[in-house]
């Protein structure tokens, strides 16, 4: 914020020993300000990314799950990195007409990320298999699934959002 107007989306403690921070504006001087904070940090960055033109349904599912009834197909992806998720629910997005439930960042799970997509079975099959090459690209897949006819009652489980432990006085 120091380096350039940027906006702070989120800045939390992740699990296990780890920091999120996402921020927003425009592209130069949110690389600007990523330049700031990794100098003379490089061996504490696990991952990062600047996703110019994200798919709009991005930023919504930060805030949370997007329900979804009578689905034909969801595919689920699972990154040992934020950045990677997020990078691979926008190419999943563009790559076929699908439906993004959630976007799960690291919160409770060590530190991954996964997101999940709905649609018909073909378009879902074509967004996990793009999203997969990007993070098998990146050694950091950790695993995809389809779930072809969902039950709903397993379609809210599936999106709902880990809670952090619970936190108690000392």
């Amino acid at each position: 914020m120091k380096e350039a107007p940027i906006e702070v989306l989120l800045s939390r403690p992740v699990s296990p020993g780890k920091h999120l921070l996402l921020i927003t504006g425009e592209v130069d001087e949110v690389k600007s300000s990523l330049a700031r904070a990794r100098s003379g940090r490089q061996d504490a960055l696990l991952d990062e990314l600047v996703l110019p033109n994200a798919h709009p349904d991005i930023a919504p599912a930060l805030a949370g799950p997007r329900p979804a009834r009578d689905v034909e197909a969801v595919g689920l992806v699972e990154t040992l990195t934020v950045a990677t998720a997020i990078v691979g629910a926008d190419i999943a997005l563009k790559r076929a007409s699908v439906h993004l439930l959630c976007l799960v960042l690291a919160n409770v799970i060590g530190g991954k990320a996964y997101f999940a997509v709905a649609g018909e079975t073909s378009n879902v099959e074509s967004a996990v298999a793009a999203a997969a090459d990007f993070a098998r690209e990146r050694a950091v897949l950790a695993r995809t699934m389809i779930l072809p006819s969902p039950d709903p009652r397993l379609l809210d489980y599936l999106i709902a959002y880990p809670e952090p432990a619970p936190r108690f006085p000392i």
